[in-house]
């Protein structure tokens, strides 16, 4: 059979490869061109996980190393902010979220990470930013996230002032309930069923999203009235 001696055929009888990364110079991260500083922290950024990439642990302590905090390029240091979050695994959490403190637009990446790495950084500044009903939707569905992921029992009060509010829009009732959910692993059949119950729009995905993560007998009483309902 042609298969057998050409096992590539078709490529289905081989494993497929991930491309190596290319050798990326370090030492490169404090070179006096901007644009060398930008395009290795570029590399570092998009390789991490590629075989062949530098050890990680050698390689956040290089772009943290090469931080200059007067860098007068904007791009130079979101990219090596943008580096630091996809190597580090949380080690460095909170340098990382000083280091970002003065550029919003990255904080909002330094958040993601901070999520992904399940660490409380920046728990202050997402309880301040939950409370503000004037932040933006972006600043609010991270600190959502963030909360839910990493909150303690005592921000459930941020979480239902936000269920209760009728300023507060779907997005947000729903990213509310399901932080909630991840916060309290049971006792929220109650308030779903107050929402079942009421004439709230959408009121069945705030009810399954407060419910979501739970495996109380309770809690399966408020699917299947969804379900019921053809929620």
């Amino acid at each position: 059979h042609l298969w057998e001696v050409r096992p590539d055929l078709g490529d289905i009888w081989t494993p497929p490869r991930v491309p190596p990364s290319p050798a990326i110079d370090l030492e490169r991260l404090h070179s006096p061109e901007t644009q060398e500083r930008l395009d290795t922290a570029r590399l570092l950024s998009m390789h991490v996980d590629r075989p062949g990439y530098p050890d990680k642990t050698r390689t956040i302590q290089a772009i943290l190393g090469a931080w200059n905090p007067a860098e007068e390029s904007v791009l130079v240091r979101r990219a090596m902010i943008s580096a630091a979050c996809a190597v580090d695994d949380g080690t460095h959490a909170r340098e990382i979220w000083e280091l970002s403190r003065d550029d919003p637009e990255a904080q909002l990446w330094v958040q993601q990470a901070l999520i992904r790495w399940k660490t409380a950084v920046a728990i202050e500044s997402w309880r301040q930013v939950a409370r503000d009903r004037s932040s933006s939707a972006a600043a609010t569905r991270l600190a959502l996230e963030g909360l839910g992921m990493c909150g303690t029992a005592d921000d459930q009060s941020i979480m239902t002032e936000i269920l209760e509010s009728e300023s507060a829009s779907l997005e947000e009732r729903i990213l509310s309930a399901t932080a909630l959910g991840n916060l309290l692993p049971d006792g929220l059949t109650p308030l779903a069923i107050k929402y079942l119950d009421s004439n709230l729009p959408d009121r069945d995905l705030v009810a399954i999203a407060l419910v979501k993560n739970h495996t109380d007998g309770d809690a399966a009483t408020v699917a299947k009235r969804v379900l019921e309902a053809g929620g």
